[in-house]
């Protein structure tokens, strides 16, 4: 793909050491009953907390994440921490082992650990590190799956290319609400989570299929597409809209970039920095069907042309405005993705 949401650094981060283990851990083989399933977790456990060095708490959430995905039935929580205990006492690899592969070109694909560079080993008492999403919505967030990345393709329609370009990019996340697993849009200090089975959610304003984490903040997310270049910008409203709207970009092949407004009674003047990024830029909204959505659209077009961007207001009847429609059926409405990014 040709578009600047595909574009790479020329030279990665290296990865948080969950998430090398995550990646470690998924590949081994899954824990079911009747078929050595005990010592399938055992080995998981000893991988976390001895190969990566990991102490019980910081291993806990990877297991729990592990357990769902792999265990067939799944594991209680408290054969979890017994697993993580035992792993820990246990002599069976030695402390951060696992860490020292990449030297010889058989990890991840992280930059090489040097014995001498290890840092020492987290006490228990000392939390993982969080980003400020996952430590403002006091939630922890687990990695996604392949399995995973696919489910969300399949329910929102949006293409694989996009799930997995928002996984790398740290924007997509799982985490546990009101006893579900979920899939979380998270950038920055803002989380949003949905239910993979579609199911909804309890908030204050009665059941709803999208919650946004408590002590969540922001008014509009994808502004990590921003940083590079200055191509043009898809404006929706909706935080799962950035997805469609990428998708809906890949599709096209366009070189443009999605945002998304949090909500209809989004404002730019609570985020000039935002503001000042979009100025001289093209940007192109897409309303929300109904009187809402249109007071939105019309205050972000005042806004954005106080600031000196180049902006625009498009209506696409024929799938309502809403790119889920689009994405649904991206053949039998060709011609609305060929309008949404025309000149």
């Amino acid at each position: 793909m040709r578009t600047p949401l595909a574009a790479t650094p020329r030279q990665r981060p290296p990865q948080p050491v969950e998430d090398r283990a995550w990646q470690y851990i998924s590949r081994m083989p899954p824990s079911v009953q009747g078929e050595g399933g005990s010592a399938a977790l055992f080995r998981v456990a000893v991988v976390l907390v001895r190969g990566f060095n990991l102490p019980p708490d910081a291993a806990s959430p990877l297991l729990e994440h592990w357990n769902r995905a792999f265990s067939r039935p799944v594991w209680t929580e408290a054969e979890l921490r017994h697993k993580l205990r035992d792993a820990d006492r246990s002599g069976h690899m030695p402390y951060g082992h696992l860490l020292q592969e990449d030297e010889s070109g058989g990890g991840t694909g992280s930059p090489p650990l040097h014995r001498s560079s290890l840092p020492p080993r987290r006490r228990a008492s000392e939390p993982p590190a969080v980003n400020p999403a996952e430590h403002r919505a006091r939630h922890t967030f687990f990695p996604l799956t392949d399995a995973d990345e696919a489910r969300i393709a399949a329910l929102r329609h949006v293409t694989p290319g996009m799930v997995h370009l928002f996984k790398n990019k740290g924007l997509l996340h799982n985490t546990r609400v009101d006893g579900q697993t979920c899939w979380c849009l998270v950038e920055d200090t803002f989380a949003q989570a949905r239910r993979y089975d579609g199911g909804l959610l309890r908030t204050s304003r009665g059941p709803t299929k999208a919650r946004t984490l408590a002590g969540s903040r922001g008014s509009f997310f994808g502004r990590s597409f921003l940083s590079r270049g200055r191509p043009p910008v898809l404006m929706v409203e909706g935080v799962v809209g950035l997805l469609e709207a990428a998708s809906a970009i890949d599709l096209a092949d366009a070189p443009w970039v999605p945002l998304a407004a949090v909500t209809a009674g989004a404002s730019f003047t609570r985020d000039p920095k935002l503001l000042e990024l979009l100025r001289g830029r093209r940007v192109r909204i897409l309303p929300d069907e109904g009187e809402a959505g249109r007071n939105g659209a019309a205050t972000w077009h005042a806004e954005l042309r106080v600031a000196g961007a180049q902006v625009d207001v498009i209506e696409l009847p024929a799938i309502r405005n809403d790119l889920a429609n689009l994405l649904a059926d991206p053949q039998a409405h060709a011609r609305s993705l060929q309008l949404l990014f025309a000149d």
